[in-house]
């Protein structure tokens, strides 16, 4: 599995188009998102608290694939709370410029964190599924100059982080 996982990396490494960086309001694309996801039935009751004034120099289509699945994810992960909440910022980790969407829902043990960038990784749970656009989310921002990284505490919820390059931040 390992060698067909690699081998489809590579083709698709060839196939990418280049990056069309251009300047972006993430505030904006953030609400878009919050803004579909809460016209479905499911997600309805979360409240999307998003930071305003929040840019970056990046690919559009990238970058909206990005949010969007992170954006989701957290709904997933709160909607069964009495009060679903996601928040989506930005501030500084380590002296870099850093963007987060966190969520209040049950935090992620051990074992999943560990499989979650996987890609067809599970943890031996039934109700575990493959969720191949969290790997797709850390590749864009690897593609971006940047990374994708998850933090999980009982109590605390699911955040995740990611990063561009410096020089695409506006």
């Amino acid at each position: 599995m390992g060698s067909l996982v690699a081998v489809l990396s590579a083709l698709r490494d060839q196939s990418e188009p280049p990056l069309r960086h251009e300047p972006l309001l993430l505030s904006e694309m953030a609400h878009a998102v919050a803004a579909a996801l809460r016209a479905r039935r499911r997600y309805a009751r979360v409240r999307f608290d998003i930071d305003p004034g929040m840019r970056a120099q990046a690919d559009r289509e990238q970058v909206a694939a990005l949010l969007g699945h992170l954006l989701k994810r957290a709904a997933i992960a709160c909607q069964a709370e009495p009060e679903p909440q996601v928040h989506v910022g930005s501030g500084s980790r380590d002296g870099r410029p850093v963007f987060f969407v966190t969520d209040n829902g049950p935090a992620l043990d051990e074992a999943a964190r560990e499989h979650l960038f996987r890609p067809f990784s599970r943890v031996a749970r039934p109700e575990d599924t493959v969720d191949i656009g969290i790997v797709s989310s850390r590749r864009i921002a690897e593609r971006h100059g940047g990374e994708l990284f998850v933090e999980s505490d009982p109590g605390s919820g699911t955040t995740y982080f990611f990063t561009l390059a410096p020089d695409t931040l506006a």
